[in-house]
């Protein structure tokens, strides 16, 4: 008998101790919530952090309703500094994120955009406000964003036949297929009345600068009064580099230094002939959606000089749409290989690391079903000011798309012809801190031929050396 009560009590002793340890359902072996990282700097509107909280609340609101995670946590990374000034506690919060990643934990989701590195007033890139995943590409390609495609094929929301291939492209590799879920995109577009300009065939960015029409060449820069160079370089060029095989998480350039210069000074001789050129007024749109993209600015301009904008003035009233019915020509910056290059500006992924694959899947579900890039806030603030979601088939007066200001949405020709343009996309990258080095590169914009050289040498060096890193 003294053997069988040593027996139980030993028994008894490792009982009480696994459920000290949580063995038993002690705290450790709790559920723990569900991390959302998010990252909306320099893409939002003023980048109001309440208003985004505000509007992240709503949406997982929304995804408890239709059965998802009800114990998510939320992590607001903090913004950048005004006008590039380094933001010590972005950089503190971005280190801590990052360790926690590679030491195989951190957020379960991301929800970011892609604008956080911006650069200073001197031109130069701050480390401090540098991005999570500087080179995303590289980051999913190395196995560390969850694979997605099975999750893809048993999706309760998402449309994945209705957004744009072309775009979603752009969040897929080779080694472990759709890893990063593009979100809203853009391209660049000048914008003419109809009456001022006819359509444009597809072309190379030589081809629309030799042209000798003066719509093509003013459209090749996007002159719209201010320095709109900016950003155009990324354009022309079209795929800025590709991920390696390796699994490493490393990149390779898909230009040379000569293709860098070439782009960079024909943009400068255009820019310099465009202010010259008597050609009809237009409005040069970066992106192509949101109350501050085509229809709006378009309509206001002019408006001034032209009687049948008098009943967009009228409709500009404050509850009104806005909305330009007047029929209009958009004209892209088309690519090097003659094509149109779209950019993704906020994108989606899951840490390859998460517990929890399935809760983490059901918001991204959710976030890109057509209800959620119609009318929810949270992709309102993706979309309003520079982009366009990738459902395809919204921004139409049957489907319009809600923006702070109301109910915004494209005349039926004049979504017709961005429809067109929407086809001629020939590559979709997600941007990265290529298109930082690229715009501060633009700084030296008006320098004479050797310190343009001696510029785009040391830009192509960092970009091919930090790619590679």
């Amino acid at each position: 008998m003294s053997t069988v009560k040593r027996v139980l009590s030993i028994i008894l002793i490792l009982a009480l101790s696994l459920m000290s340890f949580g063995g038993l359902g002690g705290c450790s072996g709790e559920k723990k919530p569900l991390r959302v990282c998010v990252d909306l700097s320099g893409l939002v509107l003023e980048n109001d952090a309440q208003l985004i909280q505000l509007r992240v609340d709503a949406f997982l609101k929304r995804v408890v309703e239709l059965g998802g995670p009800e114990d998510v946590e939320v992590e607001y990374v903090p913004d950048v500094g005004d006008m590039g000034e380094p933001s010590t506690e972005r950089a503190s919060a971005i280190t801590r994120l990052r360790t926690e990643i590679m030491a195989g934990g951190g957020p379960d989701v991301f929800l970011m955009a892609c604008a956080a590195e911006e650069i200073g007033s001197d031109g130069l890139y701050t480390p401090e406000n540098a991005a999570l995943f500087r080179f995303p590409d590289n980051f999913a390609s190395s196995g560390r964003f969850l694979s997605l495609d099975s999750y893809i094929e048993d999706a309760q929301f998402m449309e994945w036949e209705k957004l744009t291939p072309a775009v979603m492209a752009a969040g897929s590799n080779e080694q472990y297929g759709q890893c990063i879920l593009p979100l809203a995109y853009s391209f660049p577009v000048s914008v003419f009345s109809a009456e001022d300009a006819a359509p444009p065939q597809p072309m190379t960015y030589a081809e629309m600068l030799e042209s000798g029409d003066p719509v093509l060449e003013t459209a090749s820069v996007g002159v719209d009064g201010s320095q709109s160079h900016f950003g155009i370089l990324d354009s022309v060029l079209g795929p800025l580099s590709k991920s390696n095989s390796t699994g490493t998480g490393t990149g390779t350039l898909l230009f040379t230094e000569d293709d860098l210069y070439d782009a960079l000074s024909r943009s400068k001789e255009a820019h310099s002939k465009a202010y010259a050129l008597d050609g009809p007024r237009y409005f040069y749109a970066p992106m192509c959606v949101g109350l501050e993209g085509i229809n709006h600015s378009m309509g206001t301009m002019l408006a001034e000089d032209k009687d049948s904008y008098r009943g967009y003035l009228a409709a500009a009233e404050p509850g009104a749409s806005g909305i330009v019915e007047e029929p209009l020509t958009l004209v892209p910056i088309y690519n090097r290989n003659g094509g149109l290059t779209a950019t993704v500006h906020a994108w989606t992924a899951i840490n390859a690391n998460t517990k929890r694959p399935k809760d983490a899947f059901f918001l991204l579900d959710v976030l890109l079903s057509k209800e959620s890039q119609q009318s929810s806030g949270l992709y309102a603030s993706l979309t309003e000011t520079r982009c366009v979601p990738v459902y395809e088939g919204l921004m139409t007066e049957a489907e319009p798309v809600t923006v702070s200001a109301g109910q915004w949405y494209l005349s039926a020709e004049n979504y017709q012809a961005f429809c067109t343009l929407r086809e001629q996309i020939d590559s979709a990258k997600i941007c990265s801190a290529l298109e930082t080095e690229l715009g501060a590169l633009s700084y030296s914009f008006f320098e004479d031929e050797d310190a343009l050289r001696a510029a785009v040498a040391e830009c192509y060096r960092v970009m091919n050396m930090e790619i590679a890193e």
